[in-house]
């Protein structure tokens, strides 16, 4: 079936995609708060987009739809042939009504809370997976303003109490901030969350009992990271000489 060579959508006619097209819409996000993150440094991508034309200011097909609300969805899905569905209520998503089923599976992760940034996160999860699968002409991702409505622009999370809450746990060694653990680890702070938790030498950390099942094993579990396993040996296939009095040696010394 040859495709059509233009769409023609509300008054205007759109050029037919000849790839894949990804439409992501982010709830409550005032111009501000890209800026801020590009300033901040953690949206490289956005800041390329910024400084190349790639970005502008504009008025709030074949589609797939997934919004964080289920309220968006109703209004969105209305008369829409195609896959609609929301992360608020994926795990009610039919081929009757939805024009897909099986989406927590989909996605890879659980239903999330509805007041949570959760929410947000598998709205993505389950795009990427959409487009793996069967990717659609033109794809419509909508989040949730959760995070607007708890930081202001450039304004960072407060992890205090949650740091403070988790190093009273037994079995966790450390529990720092992305700063203080980047700067006493020596670690990339982009590749890292906001809180850093490290366990304690007999200890495994993972998401909960139910997720993990270790009937299979035939040893303990093993996990690697902690700071019992930081003193790692450096070993040379010759002598060495000239070697800096170094108080403390870490693996890219070699």
């Amino acid at each position: 079936m040859t495709a059509p060579r233009s769409l023609a959508v509300n008054g205007r006619s759109y050029r037919w995609m000849d790839r894949p097209l990804v439409v992501v819409c982010v709830d409550g996000c005032e111009f501000d708060y890209v800026h801020q993150a590009v300033a901040a440094g953690v949206a490289p991508f956005l800041g390329r987009m910024l400084s190349g034309g790639a970005a502008f200011e504009a008025d709030c097909a074949n589609v797939a739809v997934v919004t964080a609300k289920d309220k968006l969805r109703a209004l969105l899905g209305k008369g829409l042939a195609g896959i609609c569905f929301s992360a608020e209520k994926a795990d009610q998503a039919t081929v009757a009504q939805n024009g897909i089923e099986g989406v927590l599976a989909l996605a890879g992760k659980p239903l999330p809370s509805v007041y949570s940034a959760d929410l947000s996160e598998f709205v993505f999860a389950a795009g990427v997976r959409l487009m793996e699968r069967a990717p659609p002409d033109l794809m419509y991702l909508s989040t949730t303003d959760y995070v607007q409505h708890k930081a202001a622009p450039g304004s960072g999370a407060d992890c205090s109490a949650t740091i403070a809450r988790l190093s009273k746990i037994d079995g966790v060694q450390l529990a720092l901030s992305n700063a203080d653990a980047c700067a006493r680890f020596e670690l990339p702070a982009d590749r890292l969350g906001e809180v850093i938790v490290i366990a304690d030498r007999h200890v495994v950390l993972g998401k909960s009992r139910a997720h993990h099942d270790l009937s299979g094993l035939d040893a303990p579990l093993r996990s690697h990271g902690g700071i019992s396993e930081q003193a790692v040996p450096l070993l040379f296939n010759r002598r060495t000489a000239g070697i800096p009095g170094k108080p403390r040696m870490r693996n890219f010394d070699v």
